[in-house]
């Protein structure tokens, strides 16, 4: 009984690790994305301040 219990107690531990690294590993992706579109937006935005004839 008592090896039962461990087993038990340890695969509960193991599913509650496995879920919090998905759960971080998403808010982080979730986080690059951001930055990403970002730095994207503020590229686009210096990129229309050059003017049409310096653009290639």
């Amino acid at each position: 009984m008592g090896v039962q219990l461990y087993l038990s107690a340890g695969l509960i531990g193991v599913v509650w690790l496995v879920w919090i690294a998905i759960s971080y590993h998403g808010r982080e992706s979730t986080r690059l994305a951001r930055e990403v579109d970002e730095r994207l937006r503020k590229s686009a935005e210096l990129l229309s301040t050059i003017p049409a004839n310096l653009r290639r």
